[in-house]
Protein backbone atom coordinates (compact mmCIF):
# COMPACT_ATOMS: atom_id res chain seq x y z
CA UNK A 1 0.00 0.00 0.00
CA UNK A 2 1.23 3.82 -0.65
CA UNK A 3 2.83 5.28 2.63
CA UNK A 4 0.40 7.91 3.67
CA UNK A 5 1.85 11.75 4.19
CA UNK A 6 2.47 12.41 8.00
CA UNK A 7 1.82 16.06 9.05
CA UNK A 8 3.97 17.27 11.71
CA UNK A 9 2.07 19.65 14.64
CA UNK A 10 3.17 21.65 17.79
CA UNK A 11 0.35 21.25 20.68
CA UNK A 12 0.65 24.17 22.59
CA UNK A 13 -1.82 22.84 25.33
CA UNK A 14 -4.50 20.77 25.77
CA UNK A 15 -7.43 22.04 28.08
CA UNK A 16 -10.80 20.62 29.81
CA UNK A 17 -12.48 24.01 29.75
CA UNK A 18 -12.91 25.59 25.97
CA UNK A 19 -12.11 29.39 27.26
CA UNK A 20 -9.09 28.40 28.28
CA UNK A 21 -8.45 27.02 24.76
CA UNK A 22 -9.78 29.60 23.06
CA UNK A 23 -7.57 32.11 24.60
CA UNK A 24 -4.48 30.02 24.22
CA UNK A 25 -4.98 30.16 20.37
CA UNK A 26 -5.85 33.88 20.52
CA UNK A 27 -2.93 34.44 22.03
CA UNK A 28 -0.80 32.09 19.32
CA UNK A 29 -2.33 34.00 16.52
CA UNK A 30 -1.48 37.37 17.87
CA UNK A 31 2.17 36.18 17.99
CA UNK A 32 1.77 34.66 14.73
CA UNK A 33 3.61 31.69 15.63
CA UNK A 34 1.63 29.82 12.21
CA UNK A 35 -1.87 28.20 11.39
CA UNK A 36 -3.43 27.53 14.91
CA UNK A 37 -6.71 25.29 15.66
CA UNK A 38 -8.22 23.89 18.49
CA UNK A 39 -9.53 20.55 18.04
CA UNK A 40 -11.92 18.31 20.84
CA UNK A 41 -11.53 14.88 21.60
CA UNK A 42 -12.34 12.31 24.78
CA UNK A 43 -9.20 10.85 26.96
CA UNK A 44 -10.28 8.46 29.37
CA UNK A 45 -14.15 9.98 29.02
CA UNK A 46 -13.29 13.13 29.37
CA UNK A 47 -13.78 16.32 26.73
CA UNK A 48 -10.27 17.79 26.06
CA UNK A 49 -9.94 20.59 23.60
CA UNK A 50 -6.30 20.40 22.08
CA UNK A 51 -4.45 23.24 21.00
CA UNK A 52 -2.60 22.84 17.80
CA UNK A 53 0.01 24.65 15.28
CA UNK A 54 0.97 23.62 11.83
CA UNK A 55 1.65 21.62 10.21
CA UNK A 56 5.05 21.90 9.09
CA UNK A 57 7.25 19.41 6.86
CA UNK A 58 9.62 18.05 8.85
CA UNK A 59 12.35 18.02 11.39
CA UNK A 60 13.93 22.02 10.64
CA UNK A 61 10.38 23.42 10.41
CA UNK A 62 9.26 21.65 13.77
CA UNK A 63 12.30 23.24 15.75
CA UNK A 64 11.41 26.92 14.36
CA UNK A 65 8.13 26.69 15.44
CA UNK A 66 9.02 25.43 18.92
CA UNK A 67 11.21 28.34 19.11
CA UNK A 68 8.31 31.03 17.96
CA UNK A 69 6.44 29.18 20.57
CA UNK A 70 9.38 29.53 23.59
CA UNK A 71 9.09 33.28 22.12
CA UNK A 72 5.17 33.65 22.56
CA UNK A 73 5.38 32.20 26.29
CA UNK A 74 4.37 28.38 25.61
CA UNK A 75 7.62 26.06 27.23
CA UNK A 76 5.67 23.28 26.75
CA UNK A 77 4.62 22.07 23.41
CA UNK A 78 5.07 18.68 22.14
CA UNK A 79 5.08 16.96 18.99
CA UNK A 80 1.44 15.53 17.68
CA UNK A 81 1.37 13.84 14.43
CA UNK A 82 -1.92 13.42 12.38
Amino acid sequence: PPATEQHFFAQAGAFADEGNAQRLAERLRDARVGDVAISETRVDGRRLFRVRVGPVAGVSEFDALIERLLQAGVESARLALD
